[in-house]
């Protein structure tokens, strides 16, 4: 498909949902949330989806106005492993830094959540030196883009067109189980068919959301008048990859097509504030990779 017939069509995309959205992107604000993914406190290795942070910004007129605005933006740092962990070949050093916009609204008993991203990829995101001086500043032996000699994905603008439909079954009001399908169409491509349980607080929001890498669910919509709470969130995935910003043809490694992700976590409220904390677990991304990976989850504040 022509690059230019893709921007403009993301373009669109993110035109068309703030216009559908209508006086709902002039609300009021309605919370945020947010999660931080790391390896270091997940396998313990720097390595592949090493990094990344996302952030939901939510508009409504209230929770029961029919629509919502989710406004998103995201950052991923992807690196190499050691050489000599892997024998077979590796991926390239990728960033990415993203906006998108999505509307949230349920088709009666279906919740719909579509949207658009546009995105740069490559060292002028800033990532690198940022993982850098990370590094530095906490004295972490792990991967400087600085001193290594992989290949760099060079500069470049990245769109996706990304769409979810979900229903959520409540059992008892012990439990809710919310199964989805998802699809990403662009320099990302990819259908995904998956489910989530929560189980204790916070199964009640109105409005849900999905880390792009883990899959995790996210929501600012947290029982603030419950008081303490606690839950349990389970999750799990499978994909049918096609497209990767992260590894296009032509860097000596070969796209997985086939892909999961199970996930679990827990989550503590009390009043305004929250802690959520949990495991990924990511197949391989690609053929060559020797194992899969897990990766650490984490969200302090409102949202998880």
């Amino acid at each position: 498909m022509p690059a230019s017939f893709l921007v403009s069509l993301a373009g669109c995309a993110l035109a068309c949902v703030i216009a559908l959205a209508g006086g709902t992107a002039q609300a009021d604000y309605a919370g945020s949330a947010r999660l931080f993914v790391n390896d270091t406190y997940g396998d313990g290795h720097d390595r592949w989806n090493t990094g990344s942070y996302q952030g939901s910004y939510f508009f409504s007129d209230a929770p029961d106005a029919g629509s919502t605005l989710e406004l998103r933006g995201r950052g991923e740092i992807v690196t190499p492993w050691s050489p000599s962990r892997q024998e077979d070949g590796d991926r390239p050093y990728s960033t990415l830094l993203g906006f998108g916009a999505f509307l949230h609204r349920d088709v009666g008993p279906v919740e719909t959540r579509i949207g658009g991203e546009i995105a740069l990829r490559g060292d002028s995101t800033g990532l690198p030196e940022l993982q850098a001086r990370a590094h530095e500043l906490f004295d972490y032996d792990g991967y400087d883009p600085e001193t290594r000699d992989d290949p760099h994905l060079p500069d470049r603008g990245v769109m996706s067109l990304e769409g979810e439909v979900a229903h959520t079954f409540v059992l008892g009001g012990a439990a809710m189980v919310r199964p989805y399908a998802e699809a990403r169409y662009g320099d990302d491509t990819r259908a995904s068919f998956g489910a989530d349980i929560v189980i204790g607080g916070g199964q009640d929001a109105a409005v849900w959301t999905r880390d792009v890498v883990t899959g995790q669910l996210m929501t600012y919509d947290l029982p603030e008048e419950r008081g303490f709470d606690v839950g349990l969130v389970l999750g799990g995935d499978i994909q049918r990859v096609t497209g990767s910003a992260h590894l296009p043809d032509g860097y000596g490694v070969t796209l997985e097509e086939s892909q999961s992700r199970v996930r679990i976590g827990l989550q503590a409220t009390s009043g305004d504030a929250h802690l959520f904390v949990g495991q990924t677990r990511l197949s391989r991304r690609f053929e060559e990779q020797s194992e899969q990976q897990r990766v650490g989850m984490i969200s302090i504040g409102l949202g998880f």
